[in-house]
């Protein structure tokens, strides 16, 4: 649904909507949880007026084995009228 939006590898206050995969949020450098809920909000409400749906979202922290100082979040974005997942 996000992808059908147009916002796959959209790009908004350092975060970005993955190119590969539209249910997953990519920090490109500078972006802050603050930053990440705001670009949520706008996914969410683009969504909602394009198609009528609202979306909620599932937070699931990812573990980087890059080191501890980086953090990967996935967003799982579900479709309120049924609840199966929507990409």
């Amino acid at each position: 649904m996000i992808e059908q939006c147009g916002l796959k590898g959209k790009t908004v206050g350092g975060a970005m909507v993955s190119p590969k995969h539209a249910g997953f949020i990519v920090n490109t450098g500078d972006a802050n949880m603050s930053k990440c809920f705001g670009f949520i909000s706008l996914i969410q409400t683009t969504v909602k007026e394009q198609t009528g749906i609202m979306l909620n979202v599932k937070f699931a922290q990812l573990a980087d084995s890059i080191g501890s100082d980086r953090i990967r979040l996935r967003i799982q974005i579900l479709n309120r009228k049924d609840g199966k997942m929507e990409f």
